[in-house]
């Protein structure tokens, strides 16, 4: 049994890296580059809709698999104390954060974003930037405390 959780417990935490690593590059490596390359607001928008392409498979499995790895682990192992319950509750909180904050970003930021003028570019580009740091952080604090969990 020991053997299954760790596997469930390294897939769990490649997935949650692949998520976060995403978006990691997508609101703090990518975008000060493109930014400083034109004054144009269409590059950002064509590297919007090409990461999206690109990156959406990637980041919608790993949100699947962590999900599923997430509830098989606690059904293998079910938190022991009151601590356990609470990190738990919070993981789960920041994952669903970060789930709608994606599911957002997808639904509604990226179909914006592609039909908009270039003044209306630069206006949602902030709140998508504001949105990707709160996905960020939040699975950085998903994965804390899964650490901490066990």
């Amino acid at each position: 049994m020991e053997i299954v959780i760790t596997i469930l417990t390294a897939v769990h935490v490649v997935s949650a890296a692949l998520w976060v690593g995403a978006v990691f590059m997508g609101s703090v490596i990518a975008p000060p580059a493109i930014r400083n390359s034109s004054d144009e607001p269409w590059p950002l928008v064509n590297f919007i809709v090409g990461q999206g392409m690109r990156v959406f498979p990637w980041v919608y499995t790993s949100m699947a698999v962590i999900f599923v790895t997430g509830a098989a682990l606690v059904w293998l192992h079910p938190p022991q104390d009151a601590r356990e319950v609470t990190l738990l509750f919070v993981k789960v909180l920041a994952l669903a954060v970060m789930a709608g904050n994606t599911l957002y970003g997808s639904l509604v930021t990226w179909p914006k974003i592609q039909f908009a003028t270039p003044a209306e570019v630069r206006e949602l580009w902030k709140p998508y930037l504001v949105r990707a740091y709160v996905t960020m952080g939040s699975g950085i604090l998903a994965l804390i405390l899964g650490t901490a969990l066990r």
